[in-house]
């Protein structure tokens, strides 16, 4: 099933930060949570099935070097 909002035009905000524990036996362990917010400027709702126009991510990168 395809959805379509027609033009949109988007805005997007994005805060992240760096934890680096010190673990034994690596080099590197960096964990990264971030929160994004994106939204329609065009007052359309293309997010959620047509329901919303906005939208929240939460994502966390973990990276382990040995």
């Amino acid at each position: 099933r395809a959805y379509g909002a027609g033009r949109q035009t988007y805005s997007e905000w994005t805060a992240g930060f760096t934890i680096k524990p010190a673990i034994p036996h690596t080099t590197l362990v960096a964990l990264r949570p971030e929160i994004r917010w994106d939204k329609s400027l065009s007052g359309g709702h293309p997010f959620n099935g047509l329901k919303d126009n906005g939208s929240f991510t939460l994502a966390t990168d973990i990276i382990v070097g040995f």
